[in-house]
């Protein structure tokens, strides 16, 4: 595949986005918060509940959300972390179907948690900025993959695409994903857990008393282990 050099103005960017990517990230999702207290305040309702037809796909879109980060942060953090293998490149798991299963996993958590809050076409909006704020960060980070491990990332990333498209099998990494890492990972994703599965109960007609302060609790240690990974890495 022929190497495309890109605009210095592009990747001047891109290496602004993957710096201060937490930040974006967090950026998106109070935008989308404040666009749906001014909708709420504006018509008088809120428009989503469990009587909603887009409740339920929003619970299922968070419930995989947190499926794909996990798994993924998990084999990230073994290898990393626990093995030999964190020479090589991670490609199990997720990493198999898609390059990047930690932003795809990030976008489909703001579309599913978000989107029913908002008018179609702000929604819409908000989510194709955020890919292509994700996709710059992704494309920024191939670059540095790439002079990390060479041939070995062209192997993979002619193999696997970066979000969608069609996929190759690919060598093992060997990486074996222990307790330590899975728990570590189910924390750093717990608050699209809480979110799913709270509106999955309610959605069924399953609600019970303390589930709201549950979810709300969720997401304060969600946030408290993202903020101390983050201060250590």
């Amino acid at each position: 595949m022929r190497a495309v050099r890109r605009p210095a103005t592009v990747l001047s960017m891109g290496a602004h986005l993957f710096r201060h990517r937490l930040a974006v990230i967090l950026g998106f999702f109070a935008v989308a918060g404040g666009a749906a207290v001014v909708v709420a305040r504006a018509t008088g309702a809120g428009g989503f509940g469990p009587s909603s037809p887009t409740f339920l796909p929003s619970a299922v879109g968070c419930l995989l959300a947190f499926a794909l980060r996990a798994s993924g942060e998990a084999r990230v953090g073994a290898a990393v972390y626990g093995q030999v293998a964190s020479t090589r490149l991670v490609t199990s798991g997720p990493f198999s179907h898609l390059r990047h299963p930690l932003y795809a996993g990030t976008w489909l958590f703001f579309v599913s948690s978000t989107a029913p809050w908002l008018p179609v076409a702000v929604a819409v909006a908000l989510a194709v900025a955020f890919a292509v704020a994700l996709s710059s960060i992704a494309a920024f980070e191939e670059r540095a993959l790439e002079r990390v491990h060479g041939d070995a990332w062209r192997s993979y990333a002619a193999a696997v695409p970066r979000f969608a498209g069609r996929t190759r099998p690919v060598e093992p990494d060997g990486v074996v994903v222990d307790a330590r890492a899975w728990s570590v990972a189910a924390l750093s994703n717990v608050g699209m857990l809480a979110v799913g599965g709270q509106r999955l109960v309610v959605g069924a007609g399953l609600d019970f008393r303390g589930l709201r302060m549950l979810t709300l609790l969720a997401l304060v240690v969600w946030v408290a282990v993202v903020v101390a990974r983050r201060r250590r890495a």
